[in-house]
């Protein structure tokens, strides 16, 4: 007796004519940051693609607004995974400057250029 395993596609790979709703509220609320949680790589695939302008979204017009609102300059900004991890997970919808922090911290930079201490010797 043959044993297949189902595999299914992850979203956004399964095709849309399947279930045309449940496809467009992932595809409207995967940009939308904190919501998405932990992401596959063909979600970070599409969320990279909307913020570098290359796949369009239905959802949103501007690609620069929504590059603010994740955190990321509105152009040259380099979108990394990290950076688009972060703000999925963690992000706030309505902070765009808190997520500017986690995309700076994903990135490895710090936050405020490092001070030097001076230490007082009695």
């Amino acid at each position: 007796m043959s044993h297949r395993s189902t595999q299914f596609k992850r979203w956004p790979l399964w095709e849309r004519e399947g279930n045309p709703n449940l496809w467009d509220h992932y595809a409207a609320h995967t940009m939308e940051p904190g919501w998405a949680g932990k992401l596959s790589s063909a979600q970070v695939s599409y969320i990279r693609g909307v913020l570098a302008g290359t796949v369009k979204s239905p959802f949103h017009r501007s690609v620069t607004i929504l590059r603010r609102k994740w955190g990321f300059e509105a152009d040259g900004a380099d979108v990394t995974t990290a950076a688009i991890e972060v703000v999925a997970l963690s992000g706030d919808p309505d902070d765009p400057a808190f997520n500017a922090a986690l995309v700076t911290g994903a990135n490895g930079k710090s936050l405020r250029p490092p001070r030097q201490l001076t230490m007082l010797v009695p």
